[in-house]
C-alpha cells in the first residue's frame, strides 16, 4: 500500500512540475532552413535563417533574419540578439550553401552543425547557383515553405537515380572517409517564375566544390555509386531494317560488384552494373515480343551506358581528378599495399576501370 501511495505522489509530481521550464510555441522561432552566403568582406559570412510563421493573422507565411557574422555560430548569435522569439533548430530540414561558398570550403560550417546539440545529422544540403538568400525568400505557388518544396524536389529526384541526397552526416562521412570525394544536389533556375531544377549534381574534393555534373552524368554518377532507384533509361535504338526510334526502360532494381586485379602492375577495376528494367516506351513499328528483339535491345542499353559512364569517369579522372564514385575504398581494403590515402586521387586518374552493364528486360509490356 506504501509503495502504491509512493508512486501516486511521484506521477502527480511530475505532472505538475515536469513542465516548469516550458516554453510556449509562440515564443520560439522553429527554423526550417539555415542558408549561407559569402559577403563582400572577404572573412565574413551572411546566414539566414527561415521559420514558419504560426500567428494567424501573419501576413507571410515565413519570417526570415539575416546577419553576418566571422562564422556561422556568430552569424547565430547575432541573429538571436535581435531576434523577438528564442531561437530553436530541432527542426532544421535544410541547409542551402550558394555555390560561393561552398566553392571556399564549408568543413566548419558542417562541424559546427553537427556539434549544436539541437543540430540534425539528417538536415539535408544542396548547393544554388546564386545567392542563398534571394532563394530563400521566394514563395513557391504550391507550398507554403521553400524548404518544403526543395526537399520534396531532391526526394524526388533521388527516387528517380539523378541525384544524391546528401545529408550533413553522410557529407560527413564522405568527407572524413579515404577513398571517396563528396557529392550533394545542385539547384538551378529554370526559365519560368518559381522553376527550379534539381536535376545536377555538385561534385566535391576534400569540402571544397570543384565542378558540376549535369542531368545525364549524374543519373550515371548515381548508378556508379550503387545508388540505383526508379527512373527511366532512354536511348535512339536502330532495329534490323534500319529504322532508329526512342526505346525507355524503367528501371526496377539494380546493384553493382566491383572486383580488383593488378596486370602487369597496373591496377585495374571492373565495375559489373546489372540493372532489371520494364520496357516504357518504343516507338519503332512491330512488337518486341520476340527473344531476339528482346536481347537486341539489351545490347544497345548496355552499349549506351557503357559508352556514358566511360565517359563520365573519363571527366572524373583527367578534368577533375577526384574519385566521387569511392573506387578508393575497394582499394584500401583489397590492395592496401599500393593504397595511400593522400595522393589516392592522382592514383585514381591512371587506373584503368572497365564498365560492364547487364540490363534485364522482365516485361515488355503491351501494344496497342
Amino acid at each position: 500500500m506504501k509503495r502504491l501511495k509512493g508512486l501516486i505522489l511521484f506521477l502527480l509530481l511530475s505532472i505538475l512540475l515536469g513542465c516548469w521550464d516550458s516554453t510556449q510555441i509562440e515564443d520560439i522561432y522553429l527554423i526550417n532552413s539555415i542558408g549561407i552566403d559569402k559577403t563582400e568582406e572577404a572573412d565574413k559570412i551572411n546566414v539566414t535563417l527561415i521559420a514558419p510563421t504560426i500567428h494567424p493573422e501573419a501576413v507571410e507565411p515565413k519570417a526570415d533574419i539575416s546577419s553576418v557574422g566571422y562564422s556561422l555560430r556568430s552569424a547565430q548569435d547575432n541573429i538571436q540578439s535581435k531576434a523577438a522569439r528564442i531561437i530553436k533548430y530541432t527542426n532544421t530540414k535544410l541547409l542551402i550553401l550558394s555555390e560561393e561558398i561552398a566553392r571556399s570550403g564549408i568543413s566548419e560550417h558542417v562541424d559546427t552543425l553537427l556539434r549544436d546539440p539541437e543540430g540534425r545529422g539528417t538536415m539535408k544540403i544542396i548547393v544554388t547557383e546564386g545567392m542563398a538568400t534571394e532563394l530563400m525568400r521566394l514563395i513557391p505557388p504550391v507550398y507554403p515553405l521553400l524548404s518544403e518544396y526543395i526537399l520534396k524536389l531532391v526526394d524526388q529526384g533521388y527516387k528517380t537515380t539523378t541525384i544524391p541526397s546528401t545529408n550533413l552526416r553522410s557529407f560527413n562521412n564522405d568527407l572524413k572517409s579515404e577513398g571517396i570525394e563528396p557529392v550533394m544536389p545542385y539547384l538551378k533556375y529554370g526559365n519560368k517564375e518559381y522553376e527550379l531544377l534539381i536535376n545536377s549534381t555538385a561534385i566535391f574534393k576534400n569540402d571544397t566544390m570543384i565542378g558540376i555534373l549535369d542531368n545525364l552524368d549524374s543519373a550515371n554518377l548515381m548508378i556508379l555509386r550503387n545508388e540505383i532507384h526508379d527512373g527511366f533509361f532512354s536511348f535512339i535504338y536502330e532495329d534490323n531494317t534500319g529504322s532508329e526510334g526512342i526505346v525507355s526502360l524503367r528501371k526496377i532494381k539494380g546493384r553493382s560488384n566491383i572486383s580488383l586485379e593488378l596486370i602487369d602492375s597496373q591496377l585495374n577495376i571492373f565495375h559489373e552494373i546489372k540493372i532489371t528494367t520494364h520496357v516504357s516506351e518504343y516507338t519503332l513499328d512491330g512488337a518486341i515480343y520476340d527473344e531476339e528483339i528482346i536481347k537486341k535491345v539489351e545490347a544497345a542499353a548496355n552499349d549506351k551506358l557503357k559508352r556514358d559512364c566511360e565517359a563520365l569517369i573519363k571527366k572524373l579522372q583527367k578534368e577533375y581528378v577526384c574519385d566521387n564514385i569511392g573506387y578508393g575504398k575497394y582499394v584500401k581494403v583489397y590492395y592496401p599495399d599500393i593504397f595511400l590515402a593522400e595522393d589516392w586521387n592522382k592514383t585514381f586518374s591512371n587506373v584503368v576501370i572497365h564498365i560492364i552493364p547487364d540490363f534485364k528486360i522482365e516485361k515488355v509490356g503491351t501494344k496497342i
